[in-house]
């Protein structure tokens, strides 16, 4: 509805807009700059109808490219939450995890740093269950501030859902004991552990003989490509069989790939736009130049040069797809952010992303169009002679 509004208002602000853009097109361009300003709002209707026309689309990829990094970063804090580390590669169940795992993940380009869990079966208060140790010189690899600040030796992490089945609370010291012995550790709660128990290894082997490898932690470098990575990762582990990855990048390259699609489609959907919008501003400045031939040819004859008058209707174009364009990007931030709160506000905090770059290549692609539109109407006006076109009624 609101865009229906938007629309219906484009009589009023389009020409509004293309004066108070028009200004420093003026100083720039001289007369040329003013004829394309003047003509431009000179029929409102036909110019706010023609840059409706580019404003459908550029809104229509603008709401769905903001929309879809709207989601992902998003998730990417939902991920986050849930789960604070990037890759974590994992034996399946009864099975032993090879040694040499984790030097061929480290081995990656792209992987930051990386770690190996130790596990062993081990009694939390009297909640028996597998717990987990993680060397507390590589817990960078948890991308959790609380997590990597407060795991020391005499503390360890439980899970939500452990601490409410062992019946302990935040800040409480618990005995854990294991086949060789016990400790009274500080527990805290965290709801992102990459195990339902991590402690520091030192104070698992106090209470395990033997505790083995059972899953190796890796961190990415910031702003690597997941999607790249994940495969890289998937040929090094290749030859290791019984080896299962998980994490972070995993599941935020998969909707990664659903975005994609989206954004494809929402390409082809914009392609056709600006195919539409293309004929529309040519339409436009068709009808323009063959009303004002007179016009044109007293310029002509006043001494406005052939050149000049293509810069007027090249420039009249332009300021006409300019507005569609930043009309159509302010519209599509607003759309988009209010598409994916209404998609997954109720299950996730949603973060405004803005893709600063595809913003504008979109407006840039917009311009082209309606510069493009230009050529053929410039042309037209350009190679009519002065006499011929005084002399038209």
């Amino acid at each position: 509805m609101s865009f229906v509004g938007v629309v219906l208002l484009a009589r009023v602000f389009v020409p509004a807009l293309i004066r108070g853009l028009g200004s420093p097109v003026q100083r720039l361009a001289g007369v040329p700059g003013e004829l394309a300003v003047d003509n431009a709002v000179r029929n409102r209707s036909r110019t706010a109808n023609t840059a409706t026309a580019l404003l459908v689309g550029v809104t229509l990829i603008s709401t769905m490219t903001v929309g879809a990094a709207t989601l992902l970063r998003s998730v990417d804090t939902l991920l986050d939450h849930k789960m604070a580390v990037d890759v974590v590669a994992s034996a399946l169940p009864d099975a032993a995890l090879p040694a040499r795992v984790e030097p061929l993940i480290a081995a990656v380009s792209g992987v930051a740093e990386t770690t190996t869990l130790l596990g062993a079966h081990a009694t939390v208060g009297s909640l028996e269950m597998d717990v987990r140790g993680i060397d507390v010189a590589e817990v960078d690899v948890i991308h959790d501030d609380a997590i990597t600040s407060a795991l020391r030796s005499g503390r360890a992490f439980v899970s939500p859902g452990v601490a409410k089945d062992a019946g302990v609370k935040a800040g409480e010291r618990v005995r854990f004991s294991g086949d060789k012995g016990s400790a009274d550790l500080i527990v805290e709660i965290a709801d992102n552990l990459p195990a339902a128990v991590l402690m520091p290894r030192s104070d698992l082997r106090s209470i395990a003989s033997a505790p083995g490898p059972i899953a190796v932690l890796a961190r990415l470098d910031t702003g690597a490509d997941s999607g790249a990575l994940m495969a890289d990762l998937e040929s090094a582990l290749a030859t290791t069989p019984g080896v299962t990855m998980s994490g972070t990048a995993q599941q935020r390259q998969e909707f990664v790939d659903i975005l994609d699609t989206v954004l494809a489609v929402a390409a082809a959907l914009l392609a056709v736009a600006i195919v539409i919008a293309v004929v529309g501003v040519a339409n436009t400045l068709s009808l323009s130049v063959l009303e004002r031939g007179q016009e044109h040819a007293l310029l002509r004859a006043l001494g406005l040069t052939r050149r000049q008058l293509r810069r007027a209707v090249a420039v009249e174009a332009g300021l006409i797809a300019l507005v569609g364009a930043l009309v159509g990007v302010a519209l599509g931030i607003g759309y988009g952010w209010a598409g994916a709160h209404t998609i997954a506000g109720e299950e996730m905090t949603v973060s405004l992303g803005m893709p600063w770059p595809r913003l504008v290549l979109i407006a840039a692609a917009a311009l082209a169009a309606g510069l493009l539109a230009s050529l053929l109407p410039a042309r037209r006006a350009s190679r009519t002679a002065p006499a011929i076109a005084l002399a038209q009624e």
